[in-house]
């Protein structure tokens, strides 16, 4: 809502300690693990959709499928469907004996304890957002950058067809070339390359051995960071993938330059180890 902050835009400490305590807790991967079963045949009804398309012509735009299932699993995980609701001032709500549980139960119960509905609408509409065109960007040069690499696409695909018929997101742990494309994908194609910004406390701070006075904008740009040989060996080389120190490395050191909450959450909703 124009004007209105969220935990991706506030610039106010204590306000967005209160909002991630409130919303992290819901990202974690106990609490995701109740939404696999909705994303498993969410993802297969995308899947199916795309390979329908490429039998009648050849092509297929993933992206538009990736959006519809993004934006389809967002809405059911954070908001409930609203086929399967009711509007109650202004919230959407489940039988309100027994709600359905979403990414934001926690956030319904703070606006009966002090937090307003116009903020709940905020973060509501900042989460259908990040959770939405970002997964679906993360998606796509995934899929993208694999077809443009037989040798990758070969020893994927022998990866991903050892798994175990039926399998899990726990199953996905044991296919470490699977998770390393992906990490991949995140640093070479992330969903938001640009330069975000971050303002100095205001009794200023040091950095990089730059004294910034208070109130200073200063940024990385992560596009270029991401592609730093001193930082990520070999950034143009699609053999990342299986070098041994990239297994041991925290997806969250990968990704750190980037966006933080935003690409962080797009980590948790399209690795399989998570």
């Amino acid at each position: 809502m124009q004007g209105m902050e969220n935990v991706f835009s506030t610039t106010n400490h204590e306000s967005h300690a209160s909002q991630r305590r409130l919303l992290s807790a819901s990202l974690s991967e106990s609490n995701l693990k109740q939404f696999e079963r909705v994303i498993a045949e969410k993802a297969n009804l995308a899947v199916e959709r795309i390979g329908e398309k490429m039998k009648k012509t050849g092509a297929a735009d993933v992206m538009k499928r990736w959006l519809f299932m993004a934006t389809d699993i967002i809405g059911d995980s954070a908001l409930a469907r609203a086929s399967e609701c009711q509007r109650k001032d202004g919230i959407l709500s489940a039988e309100p004996q027994n709600p359905k549980p979403t990414l934001f139960s926690k956030l319904y119960r703070a606006g009966e304890e002090g937090m307003s509905q116009q903020d709940i609408i905020s973060e509501a509409q900042a989460y259908v957002v990040a959770g939405s065109d970002t997964a679906a960007i993360s998606l796509t040069y995934p899929v993208w950058a694999v077809c443009r690499n037989n040798e990758v696409k070969r020893t994927l695909v022998n990866e991903v067809t050892r798994l175990p018929d039926g399998y899990t997101d726990n199953a996905l742990k044991t296919a470490p070339y699977l998770n390393q494309v992906i990490y991949e994908a995140l640093r070479v194609y992330a969903a938001a390359p640009s330069a975000l910004l971050r303002e100095t406390p205001l009794g200023g701070a040091e950095v990089d051995g730059y004294w910034m006075p208070g109130g200073t904008t200063v940024c990385i740009q992560a596009y270029s960071l991401h592609r730093d040989p001193n930082i990520f060996p070999g950034p143009g080389s699609s053999h990342r993938y299986v070098d041994a120190r990239l297994e041991r490395q925290s997806p969250a050191t990968a990704l750190w330059p980037e966006a933080g909450e935003k690409t962080l959450n797009e980590y948790d909703r399209t690795s399989p180890s998570k």
